[in-house]
């Protein structure tokens, strides 16, 4: 994560890094059909007790990027395997958009 630091990014401090990486490996495994859930919630809502409240709407661009980032990659995966990589891309976006959501 730290190689595709952008100069828009926001400065995080360890709490934000934290929910970060966590908010971006649930949405990771959620897209290709793991549901970490119940490790995730809890994780990320003993992390963002001790951020300060704007942190997700500070970091959600950030989180959004890299997410997609390996959603194309995890995709480019799917496509060489044969299927209808775009219609499973979609499916699993949104599915890794509503779990995440319950976070």
């Amino acid at each position: 994560m730290r190689h595709d630091r952008q100069d828009r990014d926001p400065q995080l401090d360890y709490a934000a890094e934290e929910l970060v990486a966590e908010s971006v490996a649930h949405l990771a495994v959620s897209f290709i059909g793991l549901d970490t859930s119940a490790a995730a919630v809890p994780y990320l809502a003993s992390w963002a007790e001790s951020a300060p409240a704007d942190t997700f709407e500070r970091i959600a661009g950030l989180v959004d990027r890299l997410a997609r980032r390996l959603e194309q990659t995890l995709g480019a995966d799917t496509a060489d395997s044969g299927g209808d990589a775009e219609s499973e891309t979609a499916t699993k976006r949104e599915r890794a958009s509503d779990s995440h959501a319950a976070c």
